[in-house]
């Protein structure tokens, strides 16, 4: 997101020190330096170095994550996170109650989005004590020894009347990338809504002869959130 910043700065870096010579010699009688042409030449030397400040500052206020990113965040106060699986044949539903949520995007362009996404896997409940108590175990999130699971954007792309992104899903100690499907409302704050399908058995997650069979637990769990966004300042 940030190819191309090394080089405007350094366009930038090279204009602010030929105005300070500029600057400098006039400064000393009017005597332009050396490596610059006298009289008009100089004020047209000064002119470029000018305008070619000008544009690489607003090229850096321009750049994704700069000056005008918008950067919003989310947890469970805002929002909820949800899931869907099927076991012996009956739906079971679900959801986290502790995560959070980052992103920062150019505007209000959800293609320019980098995202951040934190779950505390032990916070999850079905509203059954027993099989909650299973899925926090060693078959399935295992939160003694792996208590986050994360997703971290690599890019996001305009589909249909919504986005797709793609990122790096890590459950278990085990990274995969994973897409998931966005949409943004309008309105302050905005609205972030999305799905993903997960096949949990990449991750590891339903270990055993019983719980790897997908005819006892459906391999497919199906991600759901709505989430409303606060806005922050990244700095």
């Amino acid at each position: 997101m940030f190819k191309g910043l090394h080089e405007w700065l350094t366009t930038a870096l090279a204009a602010l020190a030929a105005l300070a010579v500029v600057a400098i010699g006039q400064a000393l009688g009017g005597a332009a330096p050396l490596f610059l042409a006298q009289g008009r030449r100089a004020q047209e030397d000064v002119a470029v170095m000018a305008k070619r400040l000008t544009a690489a500052a607003l090229a850096l206020l321009l750049m994704p994550g700069l000056g005008l990113a918008n950067c919003y965040r989310a947890n469970g106060d805002d929002g909820e996170l949800r899931f869907t699986g099927v076991a012996e044949g009956d739906e079971v539903a679900g959801s986290f109650h502790e995560f959070s949520v980052s992103l920062c995007m150019d505007g209000n362009d959800l293609a320019t989005a980098d995202i951040e996404v934190t779950v505390q896997t032990a916070s999850v409940d079905t509203g059954d004590s027993m099989r909650d108590s299973e899925l926090r175990g060693d078959h399935f999130f295992n939160v003694g020894d792996d208590p986050e699971a994360t997703w971290v954007s690599s890019r996001v792309a305009s589909d249909g009347d919504g986005f797709v992104a793609q990122g790096t899903l890590t459950l278990r100690g085990i990274d995969k990338n994973q897409a998931v499907r966005l949409r943004l409302s309008d309105g302050e704050p905005p609205v972030l809504t999305g799905s993903a399908n997960i096949l949990r058995l990449k991750w590891g997650v339903g270990t055993g002869d019983d719980y790897q069979d997908t005819d006892f637990i459906r391999n497919r769990v199906d991600l759901e959130f709505e989430l409303r966004l606060q806005p922050y300042s990244e700095g």
